[in-house]
């Protein structure tokens, strides 16, 4: 497995040193050490590195970052890494991401509970099929957030206004995540090549899910899988 000096994840990240120290003073990074005792730092440690590097540009102070990433490795299983997450700020909060759910770890309330019940008394859903559902089963898009929304019988715009309201985002980026998360499973299992994978997770191509692979995660889907093997 490949390991990075400091020098090298401060350049790849572009933070300063001091900031990558102060995160592993606050005991939420623990880079293994080489025989000189020298910081190495896992391609796990630069995803956590680049989740706090765009909280801080989000304007999520440093110190709610050390508060907030406490909160949640409390939330976590033992075993689980943080870098397995999505973690982004959403106005003034910061949501995480797990693939499956998405919730505020400050206060630890989930927000993946919109509902056609939730938004208006006379949907047409059942009450059993959440939206998130039929946009799950659209991963390719190619039902319109029109028909998504005369389905609960709103308009597009009410609709967009109470699916942001009660997930945290809006309907397209809650798709994009779930098609990044998608991509990454597919990655795992390595059968399929990037054209195929991009295709699969309802990208329009290998460029377009390249590009927002890359600005969610913060590395190319191609060196994201290669990570993997080493």
């Amino acid at each position: 497995m490949k390991l990075f000096s400091t020098a090298e994840a401060a350049k790849i990240l572009d933070l300063p040193d001091s900031r990558i120290r102060s995160f592993i003073r606050a005991g939420f990074l623990v880079p293994a050490r080489n025989e000189k005792k020298d910081l190495r730092f896992t391609f796990q440690d630069l995803l956590f590195l680049k989740t706090a590097k765009n909280l801080l540009a989000s304007r999520v102070s440093a110190k709610r970052i050390v508060r907030m990433l406490s909160s949640l490795k409390r939330q976590l299983p033992g075993e689980q890494h943080l870098s397995s997450l999505k973690i982004y700020a959403d106005g003034r909060r910061v949501v995480v991401w797990d693939g499956k759910a998405s919730w505020q770890p400050d206060s630890g309330q989930f927000l993946f509970n919109f509902d056609a019940r939730s938004v208006v008394r006379t949907a047409k859903l059942p009450p059993s099929k959440p939206v998130k559902e039929i946009l799950s089963a659209h991963l390719d898009g190619r039902m319109p957030l029109r028909e998504v929304a005369q389905a609960c019988g709103l308009s597009v715009s009410y609709f967009s206004r109470a699916f942001r309201r009660s997930v945290g985002v809006t309907p397209h980026n809650w798709l994009l995540t779930l098609r990044v998360e998608v991509a990454k499973q597919k990655l795992r299992e390595g059968r399929l090549s990037l054209r195929d994978v991009a295709l699969a997770c309802g990208f329009a191509d290998q460029s377009h899910l390249t590009q927002v692979f890359t600005r969610s995660v913060g590395v190319s889907p191609g060196a994201w899988r290669r990570a993997l093997d080493e």
